[in-house]
């Protein structure tokens, strides 16, 4: 089954993603039936009490990425697969992730490189339409047997909307290590049922070889293209962007040299990445305004979403951001924008 990739997807607040992982942790569960589906919900989202055979109300199409933690509890397994408790956390992500869908956002990411497996089935049940990925899981963390037991359920339960999201392969071999573990993944999740993350070369050939998509991070509407001429026209490209919404340019770079962007260069995959793009080492090293402003967007709303479209432009088939990056109010024009 070839997924179909939507033009936005969101990462969704990680807040809610730890809360939901926090509370399975402690078992903090409500009641639920054995096999009810996920009560309606109104449109101002309160949940109606649920029936034994109401189905889930259907919304529009939309994409997003869930909040991440730092560790998360294998539900119980039943005769019919493991069965995620409902907490309240759980059910709040749910609604969080209705309402993302119903905006209008394609794919709903899972932050990674945390276990969010257990937080799978809860996304499923909240939403009718958009797929449902990991930006992304850790393969030196999480075993390949977690991924296919979660993806064999999800595909029992909601066929064809479940695409996990793999990376975070360390050490003097990573290529080779994902190569072991998309052998031990081959018998329960298809190469077209899986994203990569990917910045150089040789991860995004493997990308274009093994998995759905490509998922690279921190790059630049140029390097999509060339990105793009890589992966060949058989795979996607989900560029994952960072959002910082000040129209301040001098206060936005601070920002970012303050938050992930500060964090995540110092990493020798993206300082390399940078180099590839034709950032010198002193770039990389005094965090550059040209750097900041290449693979940053900051700006005011119209200025954020012409930057966004340059990526779409680009090659990009899906443009991705953090939602709680923005104003709320921004989304519905962000989504308007990229589709």
């Amino acid at each position: 089954m070839t997924t179909s990739w939507g033009p936005v997807g969101a990462a969704l607040p990680r807040r809610l993603v730890g809360a939901a992982l926090s509370q399975l942790s402690t078992s903090s569960v409500l009641p639920r039936t054995s096999t009810g589906p996920v009560p309606p919900r109104t449109s101002a989202g309160s949940v109606l009490p649920r029936t034994s055979t109401g189905p889930v109300p259907p919304r529009t199409s939309a994409g997003a990425a869930l909040p991440q933690t730092s560790a998360g509890v294998a539900p119980p397994r039943t005769s019919t697969g493991p069965v995620q408790p409902r907490t309240s956390a759980g059910l709040a992500l749910a609604d969080e992730a209705g309402r993302l869908e119903g905006l209008g956002f394609s794919t709903l990411w899972l932050p990674g490189p945390a276990d969010s497996l257990p937080l799978v089935p809860e996304v499923l049940r909240g939403t009718s339409r958009v797929t449902v990925s990991h930006g992304i899981l850790s393969v030196d963390r999480i075993p390949a047997t977690n991924v296919a037991a979660t993806y064999r359920q999800a595909e029992a339960t909601h066929p064809g909307r479940y695409l996990p999201g793999l990376g975070g392969a360390h050490g003097p071999h990573p290529v080779q290590t994902l190569e072991v573990y998309f052998d031990e993944l081959d018998p329960a999740v298809p190469s077209d049922r899986r994203a990569l993350a990917a910045l150089g070369p040789r991860m995004l050939r493997l990308a274009g070889a093994r998995a759905s998509a490509a998922y690279p991070y921190l790059v630049t509407p140029e390097y999509v293209a060339s990105a793009r001429d890589l992966l060949g026209p058989g795979t996607a490209l989900a560029v994952l962007t960072l959002i910082v919404p000040d129209p301040d340019p001098a206060r936005a770079r601070d920002t970012a040299r303050a938050g992930a962007f500060g964090f995540l260069a110092d990493g020798p995959g993206y300082a390399a990445n940078f180099r590839r793009m034709g950032f010198t080492e002193e770039d990389v090293k005094t965090r550059a305004d040209r750097l900041v402003d290449a693979v940053v967007v900051h700006g005011s709303l119209d200025t954020v979403a012409t930057r966004l479209q340059e990526y779409r432009t680009g090659g990009a088939d899906q443009v991705v951001f953090h939602v709680d990056a923005v104003p709320p109010e921004w989304l519905p024009e962000l989504v308007s924008a990229l589709s």
